[in-house]
């Protein structure tokens, strides 16, 4: 069977893994995959290198892009529905908001003039129904997604039961039946080779410092600033320990100048990293000591999984579908969204010994989040309706 999947770009973050990690993986499960992705914008990196190493085929689409723009996405829907009209998929499977929105319109379009009978299946990684924009904002894309879902959905996929409920409860979007939740996939394999000195010995970290970090791209959702609020009452009360505070993934220009503002220069100085992007996350997690999320929204994030698959403790604000993957506090260190909350996480795990969550994390990781049980997932999903 052929799937068209589509995402609005490969940047640096978790939906592009698992899209490129879907496309390759299903092949064995009798699906062939053509891979949609549209351009990254200027402050972002890209991970187009991904679907190039595993051979997927693929079509950038010049008209996709993450900004939203009326009238140009009308050319994304048409452009879309031009290369439906050329792969003739089975299966339509959009991911992330905006390829969402073109790729189910342009598909029920696809639908309606072929009269071919097919699925169009789309995956929340998040949500952008707040968060993102003003209120008035928000409730036009809520009203948006209510209306795809309702004719332009068969299944929609989410990550986690909260996740699920939040958007079929909270947000009314979507019927019961149309959900299906499925966690995220995860190539373990990097955690055989952790490497604890290749970052330290790029930013000058000695060994026995210990290095609280945040990785994401550097976005308003993200809340790096309550990552550098925290790190400044965590030095206060601890001054002239023996710690660094660092910040993973790349960004707007003006939101990095923000955050190194004259106060955190003065009060962090060189406690504070701003290390990019990094590409291997047996780097990544090798060099931390403790993983910070401190978003506003999110689905189910990337990083917490990687870092419960190196047993690096995690401290996280209790939104989305976190709560689930920390077992409620269970796994990692659920906080409020505030400077004082996040601090307090972050010396518990300083002070504590760790081991026992970071085992249970682990293990839970690796019972719930393989790529084979992702693959299988997907795939019944698929065929429920054949």
């Amino acid at each position: 069977m052929k799937i068209l999947r589509i995402i609005a770009r490969l940047n640096v973050g978790g939906p592009a893994r698992h899209v490129t990690w879907l496309a390759g993986g299903l092949l064995e499960y009798g699906y062939s995959t053509v891979l949609v992705y549209g351009k990254v914008e200027a402050n972002e990196e890209s991970m187009e290198g991904l679907v190039l190493q595993q051979s997927i085929p693929s079509y950038c689409l010049s008209s996709l892009s993450r900004s939203i723009h009326p009238v140009k996405d009308l050319l994304v829907v048409w452009d879309l529905f031009g290369m439906m009209r050329k792969v003739q998929p089975d299966i339509i499977h959009t991911h992330t908001s905006k390829a969402g929105f073109c790729g189910r319109l342009a598909g029920a379009m696809y639908r309606l003039v072929t009269k071919k009978k097919i699925q169009i299946v789309h995956t929340y990684h998040g949500h952008t129904f707040h968060g993102y924009f003003s209120r008035f904002t928000h409730f036009v894309f809520l009203i948006i997604e209510r209306f795809l879902a309702d004719f332009c959905t068969d299944k929609i996929v989410t990550l986690s039961d909260r996740q699920k409920n939040e958007i079929m409860e909270t947000y009314k979007v979507g019927k019961p039946e149309q959900h299906y939740i499925v966690p995220l996939g995860l190539n373990f394999n990097f955690t055989k080779e952790l490497d604890r000195l290749a970052l330290r010995n790029k930013f000058q970290v000695s060994k026995g410092e210990f290095v609280f970090a945040i990785v994401g791209r550097v976005a308003p959702i993200k809340n790096h600033r309550l990552f550098i609020e925290a790190a400044m009452i965590f030095m206060r009360t601890n001054p002239g320990k023996p710690v660094r505070f660092a910040i993973i993934g790349g960004g707007e220009s003006k939101i990095l100048d923000d955050l190194m503002g004259l106060e955190a220069r003065i009060e962090l100085g060189e406690n504070l990293l701003f290390c990019g992007n990094q590409e291997e996350p047996a780097q990544i997690y090798g060099f931390m000591d403790c993983l910070v999320l401190t978003s506003v929204n999110e689905g189910t994030p990337l990083s917490i999984l990687e870092a419960f698959a190196a047993s690096v403790p995690v401290v996280s604000t209790a939104v989305g579908g976190v709560p689930d993957t920390l077992g409620e506090g269970v796994r990692g260190l659920l906080v409020e969204q505030n400077p004082s909350s996040v601090a307090q996480g972050m010396q518990e795990v300083f002070e504590k010994d760790n081991s026992s969550r970071t085992q249970l994390a682990r293990e839970y990781v690796i019972q719930n989040f393989s790529l084979e049980n992702l693959y299988s997932r997907i795939d019944g999903i698929y065929r429920s309706e054949l």
